[in-house]
């Protein structure tokens, strides 16, 4: 059996898979580490193997992995997850400027009876303090409340995207792993000029 090169860096970019799927959490305050974790099994298919083919082809699994798990896991999660909670009334709201890489949005407070939730209105829609909404509440405390579920109707292909997540991930760093080592091409020795008088060669 081929021996795998660079150990180390192979545990690092299998943990970064393991937690990718962290990102679907994306308004969570796990979402930096879930995206970590999928930059660190990209950019770590380089360093592997010193191609960069490897860099580009982390980037392009990296564009692909952030559509399966924004757009098909986090519905699917509602739907085993997700209780209707009705009559919740915004009772607060607070501007949040976000920053250089993320654009504004305000942090919504509801009084549902004797539970307060917390949403933001990048989860909840034209709503204003005294209105009242239904919710869907993640009962595991991962996703934030929502109204209405994002992309609900893909919440029947979740599990494939979770598991074609898993399988190219993981599968690209085995593969990445096993591959030969980069040739060095050797360099053209530089061209002898013929001797003679006019190259400064003298009898």
């Amino acid at each position: 059996m081929k021996k795998i090169k660079n150990p180390v860096l192979v545990a690092l970019a299998l943990l970064g898979a393991l937690i990718g799927p962290i990102a679907v959490f994306y308004e969570s305050n796990w979402h930096p580490l879930g995206f970590l974790g999928l930059f660190v099994n990209c950019l770590l298919l380089f360093a592997v193997t010193q191609r960069l083919i490897a860099f580009l082809a982390g980037f392009l699994l990296f564009m692909l992995y952030l559509l399966m798990l924004t757009f098909f896991v986090p519905p699917w999660w509602y739907s085993l997850h997700g209780e209707r909670v009705d009559g919740c009334v915004l009772v607060g709201s607070e501007y949040r400027s976000g920053g250089r890489s993320s654009s504004a949005y305000y942090d919504y407070r509801f009084q549902c009876g004797d539970r307060v939730l917390e949403s933001t209105s990048k989860s909840v829609k034209s709503v204003e303090v005294g209105d009242t909404v239904s919710l869907l509440v993640d009962s595991t405390g991962l996703l934030p409340a929502v109204a209405p579920v994002p992309n609900e109707e893909n919440a029947p292909y979740g599990p494939y995207a979770l598991g074609a997540y898993y399988l190219l991930s993981m599968g690209s760093v085995l593969v990445a792993a096993r591959l030969p080592e980069p040739v060095d091409r050797p360099k053209p020795k530089p061209k002898r000029r013929p001797a003679g008088p006019l190259n400064g060669d003298f009898l």
